[in-house]
């Protein structure tokens, strides 16, 4: 089955593509989806990207990125700096309102250009990422160019398509970008 997200009638929906046709249906691909009756001819509807691009409460929170220089699994903190190539500031975007219906924040903080980072990194000291990389790995494999985003302490704040945003993480640098409507 192909699932597409289409526009019809100024109205967009969920679908299957079914020989020269998009047949609709009901729910979303990760709810609740049940084939229904309308069948739209393909050269009727626009073909949408997959995920909803829509957000309507993004926000913005300045965030340390570790950036790995070898593979990392279950590495205990008194070694974590061996695993370590630099740090580098890094512009932590989630979508709340995707949040909120999801439950979690997989897509939330997924979609593409949601991460922006700086393109060079600081091999300069900062404390207290031994224990973040020892956690992390202990239940995945980090590996080499592979970024862990350290968090914040609760402070984001909300943006709209035409700000401009500027990350600064004391003693690595900072980064500007435009938040743009895709």
């Amino acid at each position: 089955m192909q699932i597409v997200r289409f526009r019809v009638d100024g109205k967009t929906r969920y679908g299957a593509i079914d020989g020269a046709g998009v047949i609709e249906y009901t729910g979303t691909p990760w709810s609740l989806f049940r084939r229904g009756r309308r069948r739209y001819p393909l050269r009727q509807v626009v073909l949408l990207s997959p995920m909803p691009p829509r957000c309507n409460h993004l926000e913005c929170e300045a965030t340390l990125g570790v950036v790995m220089k070898r593979r990392c699994r279950n590495v205990p903190a008194a070694r974590a700096r061996e695993y370590v190539l630099g740090y580098a500031a890094l512009n932590d975007v989630t979508a709340r309102d995707v949040q909120a219906r999801d439950g979690d924040w997989t897509r939330a903080k997924a979609f593409d250009t949601f991460c922006p980072l700086v393109p060079c990194s600081t091999k300069e000291l900062v404390l207290g990422m031994e224990a973040v990389i020892a956690r992390v790995s202990e239940i995945l494999t980090l590996l080499p160019g592979d970024v862990v985003a350290t968090g914040t302490t609760g402070a984001s704040g909300r943006v709209e398509p035409g700000d401009r945003v500027e990350i600064r993480v004391e003693g690595v640098g900072g980064l500007r970008n435009a938040i743009v409507r895709l």
